[in-house]
């Protein structure tokens, strides 16, 4: 008997079946008395399109309830074909669905659909964030004030933000609580929100345009002299500095500041940049 292929190869092969229904790997199964090649094949197909479905579902209960269990399948299947799955990890699978929600002809002229799936991803990249040491209160209280202008600060991984027309947290909450459904309703203006881990609980709230703006640069790192100045768009400098201490003081309590690797209370050169 001839020898068969490797096993990376026969491995490429049955997946590009399974993707693209290629007919080369018919030649490489084998029937039994009970069940055909062809039943067998299948029965792998559908439990791999299973399974992915599944996972979509599980990353976006909410979204899956909006759409109700017919067109939550149709959406699914839809998905698959145009994002074959390349992770190594099933949870990443799906990361494109709001984009897919976005653009595609049967739920294009329901924006709700996206938001909310881009809201469920967010809930979950948060809680699946690296970990990251925060700074503490006592600690920032141990710096010089004269220090202050030169502190980087930066927020942790777990740390998001989003702009929404619809009232999709609220919608969330009612879903996840398996509460009375509520009717989407759309804001002429976006509302700002952040998501964040602390704790193992994720948690979200609204933001005015000001925090908005500042946890903007907090995810990419931000002098706290750079978030007073910034914020002289929308205030006095006076009030513009109270501000970013008391943005500061709720970050802080929140536990989205990064704890940077040290911070000497006296020396300026010893306030290294924030993890990144």
């Amino acid at each position: 008997m001839p020898a068969g292929p490797k096993l990376d190869a026969l491995q490429t092969q049955f997946m590009n079946w399974l993707l693209h229904a290629t007919p080369d790997i018919q030649t490489l199964s084998r029937e039994t008395t009970s069940c055909d090649k062809e039943t067998r094949l299948r029965i792998y197909a559908n439990a791999y399109t299973s399974r992915l479905v599944e996972a979509l579902a599980e990353n976006y209960p909410a979204t899956h309830t909006l759409l109700g269990d017919d067109r939550f399948a149709s959406l699914s299947r839809d998905y698959i074909q145009a994002y074959p799955s390349h992770f190594f990890s099933i949870r990443y699978f799906g990361h494109a669905l709001a984009e897919h929600l976005k653009h595609a002809p049967d739920f294009r002229f329901q924006p709700v659909l996206h938001e909310m799936a881009s809201f469920e991803w967010l809930l979950r990249s948060a809680f699946d964030a690296p970990d990251q040491a925060t700074l503490r209160l006592e600690e920032l209280q141990q710096l010089n004030p004269a220090l202050w202008p030169e502190l980087l600060l930066k927020s942790t991984p777990a740390t998001f933000r989003l702009a929404l027309h619809f009232n999709v947290p609220n919608l969330w909450l009612a879903i996840d609580a398996n509460a009375e459904p509520i009717a989407a309703e759309r804001s002429e203006q976006t509302v700002q929100w952040m998501i964040w881990r602390q704790d193992q609980q994720i948690y979200f709230r609204s933001l005015e345009a000001p925090e908005a703006w500042s946890i903007d640069r907090l995810m990419d790192g931000i002098l706290f002299s750079e978030l007073c100045e910034g914020l002289c768009r929308w205030y006095s400098e006076a009030t513009a500095a109270q501000t970013a201490a008391q943005y500061l003081a709720s970050w802080l309590e929140a536990g989205i500041i990064a704890q940077p690797e040290k911070m000497d209370a006296e020396k300026p050169d010893a306030i290294d940049p924030l993890t990144k």
